[in-house]
């Protein structure tokens, strides 16, 4: 795209919202303790969830709520934001997360195992649970005197194993007490993500405070050193983690790190953020590849090795084709995805893992990466007339890139 155009994407895809930045007196939230902010974004009137809910850009509370998804096969990423108020602000870093998931209604003076809108509603992004994590947002407020405990819960893991128990998760006497609290659960050893939660018990000694459970995905940190207005980006600094994509109806949400600080006797207590988004086209027609015609040896039944690298694109396609003779004996087709070329001919009768038999009929789907190679050979046991092959991109519409022919050689 040429600079216009990615200027216009750029003034098209940002979003002006304002956070209430002292709703909480952080002295009272314990370290490991945040604020989620999506109790108190300040343009849309928020409450706590009353059922599991798989949320979207459409929930109230999200911060891109006006950003429309990627059109097409284009991608949409979160490149930056700017943060103004004029005198001091009460977080120093902001957790930027994409809210997968939440529900309410579970008492922390409830002491045995609660199940009220639980299991969470099952994930529409990052649906294998790999990087998901687990949050508990104070939706109704513990009673000043209550004299701490835990919370800890039964969740399903990355890998769809159910039972796995969190680690008690400590609510020291005191503090994290105040409504938009959030911790962070920390899960049993070994795993790497969440697909659900099942149950949530609490051995809190109080008389008042109710919860809920919160799946989200962490997408960057964006951090701030000073006061008044703060440019945050991925050049000049202020933003961690990379630019992360936006999956279509995602439901971006901020997690406040606290100052430690009390806000008493401060005037400030509203920030105007806006949020700046990209919107890249998704390039999914790979520079010209000519595969060569496969030679099949009627003596040997073995056939040549055609390699050929996929570059000119930015994420993986899928490529499709469908083997070119159909009679059980005749020969078939064998294909390969490497990060290296390739060659000679193939020995094996057939050819064995990780080579990969194309399936007959409806055709066999794989998926490449930019700058791997792909490499087709034959085997059969009978005389085959010359046949040609078709490479389909299922990725661009289904169009062919590329024939080549298997010959047979007496």
């Amino acid at each position: 795209m040429n600079n216009l155009i990615d200027l216009r994407y750029a003034l098209r895809n940002c979003n002006s919202l304002e956070i209430n930045t002292s709703a909480l007196d952080s002295t009272n939230v314990n370290a490991g303790f945040m604020d989620d902010l999506w109790m108190y974004n300040l343009s849309t009137t928020v409450s706590a969830p009353t059922t599991a809910t798989a949320c979207s850009r459409s929930t109230a509370g999200a911060l891109n709520v006006d950003i429309a998804n990627s059109a097409g096969s284009n991608k949409l990423y979160f490149i930056g934001s700017t943060l103004e108020n004029y005198n001091t602000i009460w977080y120093r870093s902001f957790l930027l997360v994409d809210r997968l998931s939440h529900q309410g209604g579970l008492s922390y003076t409830l002491t045995t195992t609660q199940t009220t809108n639980l299991p969470t509603a099952a994930l529409t992004r990052y649906t294998d649970g790999s990087g998901v994590m687990i949050g508990i947002t104070t939706y109704g407020a513990l009673n000043a005197g209550f004299t701490g405990g835990t919370v800890t819960m039964s969740y399903t893991n990355q890998s769809g194993t159910s039972g796995r128990t969190a680690v008690a998760t400590t609510m020291p006497a005191g503090n994290a007490r105040a409504i938009g609290t959030f911790g962070i659960i920390s899960l049993q050893s070994g795993d790497t993500g969440v697909r659900s939660v099942e149950s949530v018990t609490s051995s809190i000694t109080a008389t008042s405070g109710t919860f809920g459970v919160c799946l989200f995905k962490p997408l960057g940190i964006v951090s701030f050193t000073d006061t008044c207005i703060y440019f945050n980006n991925f050049i000049d600094g202020g933003f961690m983690g990379g630019i992360p994509e936006i999956i279509d109806d995602a439901c971006l949400s901020l997690i406040g790190f606290t100052d430690k600080q009390s806000n008493a006797g401060k005037g400030v207590s509203r920030a105007q953020c806006v949020l700046h988004f990209y919107e890249s086209p998704f390039d999914v027609t790979p520079n010209a590849v000519n595969w060569d015609d496969i030679s099949w040896f009627t003596a040997s039944l073995y056939g040549t090795i055609s390699s050929k690298q996929i570059t000119g694109i930015k994420n993986s396609i899928q490529l499709n084709l469908t083997e070119p003779v159909t009679t059980p004996d005749d020969v078939t087709l064998w294909y390969r995805v490497t990060d290296t070329e390739i060659t000679g001919t193939q020995t094996d009768a057939p050819p064995t893992s990780p080579w990969i038999q194309i399936a007959s009929g409806s055709g066999t789907t794989f998926t490449v990466k930019n700058n791997q190679w792909v490499s087709f050979t034959c085997y059969g046991a009978n005389k085959l007339s010359p046949a040609s092959v078709n490479v389909v991109n299922v990725s661009d519409g289904n169009a062919v890139i590329d024939s080549f022919n298997i010959e047979a050689v007496d």
